[in-house]
């Protein structure tokens, strides 16, 4: 590749290359083994995990808490799941080339005596700054401990050897305890109201031979007069009957299975549009009961909820620490703008290749170069490119197009510092708003016409370490705090709607959620992310169109056309 071809390392194919077809080689002098490019790829792949974890996870809990999977599979489908998540996340913790930088040191020098590295000129010591080990081993012991209580509950009661009752909640009762019966069919009433009758008759002929021909259980009574005041919203909310089942103490029951017949009778109001009328309904339903020995419910149920709310964060939590820890793992000063340092993250041992950074050819006749030789004068100097066009300024900030294959300064972008700058390759993406218009159709036809015009485009440019950590930052907090609103507003507007409304409140409260979700990510993006970041806000065959937020002393010093 000729040096006139530099421009081009901004384009997919470049960046490809970039990514994915290097190879691991060294420096020699500070051992660090492409720390942009690893980062990059940690930074991509922990993206599509979490992007994989939240709806899936969140959907799973979500499932297993408001009973549409039974206990058991739900903690197993659950199981799988983290086993899937956490393996991935744990081999990308431990395959980290930068994690030994003194004996990938040794390697490559043994590689420079062999003559297969070459290293042009070596910089003063001193420029790396020791690895935060306590980042990954965070990651992985939230890992392990994800692994370890998503199906403690299941592997307690295997361990145990206690039976499982899968028509009651939970699913282990031991003798002594209670455990719920739930009938499977939801009526709405008034205010929520309704009272029950219930009794549980035992089938079996030895337990009934033995005096024990019914099971104790009991019901919800509520209780109204003949007069009820109902505001707006309560005319119609719903609930679930159930029968409380309670097992007589003392270890004569342990490790039997009782067959048995629920029977439930439940009056409750309901209005019309004129009156209002008492309605009576009839429940029954055949069970088997396994009793457990005693306290094994109890334990099960803490177990369960431990794995479920437990379980499920810590895994989630391990993916959002490992992504800043992998990105900030890395010296202080990655790149030489003057060559007179090394640059780990320029090397690519690639014959014909271009330095990332500043475009100069690597000669075929070395398999490694180290140090990029930029603005020094040297023959590998990047050539003349032309430089930033100021579009507009705004009073947050200033907006810019780089034209193609134009070259940032060397200071930051943001604050105009030269002090600690590095530059690295940052992805930007961008959907028009018109591709919103494709969810008046449905959401598979708004994600396929969003993936078609969306585009994408990767820059090199600098920033200096206080406003990469606080971009850095920012951009993990949001993550969460959006992962967490589309999670959380969806299941509280749908426990609110079934609170306040008839029937439909369910699916009404879930999309107010979905709708609060979507309102939770622009306040996000506009009061956080844009605050501290910068931002895309076009792309097309002109260029990016960037969006910097405004700091102290001022908006970045970029040269206009003609200076």
């Amino acid at each position: 590749m000729n040096p006139q071809d530099a421009p081009r390392l901004l384009d997919t194919a470049e960046r490809n290359v970039l990514l994915h077809q290097h190879e691991d080689y060294p420096c020699p002098r500070c051992g660090w083994v492409q720390p942009d490019v690893w980062a990059e790829k940690v930074r991509r792949r922990v993206n599509l995990i979490v992007l994989a974890a939240c709806p899936l996870v969140g959907g799973l809990v979500a499932a297993s808490v408001l009973r549409f999977i039974p206990a058991a599979p739900a903690i197993w489908m659950l199981s799988a799941t983290t086993v899937l998540l956490a393996g991935i996340g744990l081999r990308l913790a431990r395959h980290d080339p930068n994690a030994d930088t003194k004996g990938e040191m040794r390697r490559a020098l043994l590689l420079e005596q062999e003559g297969k590295l070459r290293l042009d000129e070596a910089g003063p010591s001193g420029h790396v700054r020791p690895v935060p080990r306590g980042v990954r081993t965070a990651a992985v012991a939230l890992f392990v401990l994800s692994l370890f209580l998503t199906p403690s509950a299941e592997v307690l009661r295997l361990l145990a050897g206690w039976p499982l009752s899968p028509d009651l909640r939970p699913p282990v009762v031991g003798a002594g305890e209670s455990s719920r019966l739930y009938f499977g069919k939801w009526e709405s009433s008034l205010k929520g109201l309704w009272y029950g009758e219930t009794r549980v008759e035992v089938l079996t002929a030895p337990e009934i031979a033995s005096g024990l021909d019914i099971i104790p259980a009991t019901t919800n009574q509520d209780s109204w007069g003949d007069t009820m005041w109902v505001k707006s919203g309560e005319g119609g909310q719903p609930f679930e009957p159930y029968s409380e089942i309670q097992l007589p103490p003392g270890p004569s029951l342990e490790g039997r299975t009782l067959q048995a017949r629920a029977k439930l009778q439940i009056i409750f109001p309901r209005a019309s549009a004129r009156s209002s009328y008492l309605v009576e309904v009839p429940f029954e339903k055949d069970i088997e009961v396994s009793v457990a020995p005693a306290g094994a419910g109890r334990s099960y149920e803490i177990a369960w909820w431990a794995g479920v709310v437990g379980g499920a964060p810590a895994l989630l939590l391990g993916l959002l620490v490992m992504y800043p820890g992998s990105v900030r793992r890395r010296p202080a000063t990655i790149l030489s703008l003057t060559g007179q340092e090394i640059s780990p993250s320029s090397a690519i041992p690639v014959a014909g290749a271009a330095c990332p950074r500043c475009g100069a050819a690597n000669p075929g006749s070395t398999p490694f170069r180290a140090g990029c030789g930029a603005g020094s004068g040297s023959p590998g100097a990047s050539p003349e490119l032309p430089p930033l066009q100021i579009v507009a300024r705004r009073g947050r900030g200033t907006a810019l197009v780089p034209p193609q294959g134009a070259i940032f300064p060397r200071h930051c972008l943001i604050c105009a510092s030269e002090v600690g700058c590095t530059s690295t390759p940052q992805n930007f993406t961008h959907t028009p708003a018109i591709a919103a218009l494709g969810l008046l159709a449905g959401l598979v036809p708004y994600v396929v016409i969003a993936l078609a015009m969306r585009r994408s485009r990767t820059l090199i440019f600098t920033l200096c370490e206080n406003c990469r950590r606080r971009s850095q930052f920012s951009r993990n907090s949001a993550g969460v705090l959006q992962a967490l609103s589309l999670l959380t507003l969806p299941v509280a507007g749908g426990w609110v709607g079934i609170a306040l409304d008839d029937g439909s409140g369910l699916w009404l409260g879930i999309l107010a959620g979905f709708v609060g979700a979507i309102a939770a990510l622009v306040v996000i993006q506009k009061l956080w992310i844009e605050r501290a970041q910068v931002t895309c806000a076009r792309i097309n065959d002109a260029g990016i169109l960037l969006k910097f937020p405004l700091r102290p002393p001022g908006p970045p010093r970029i040269p206009v056309a003609g200076e």
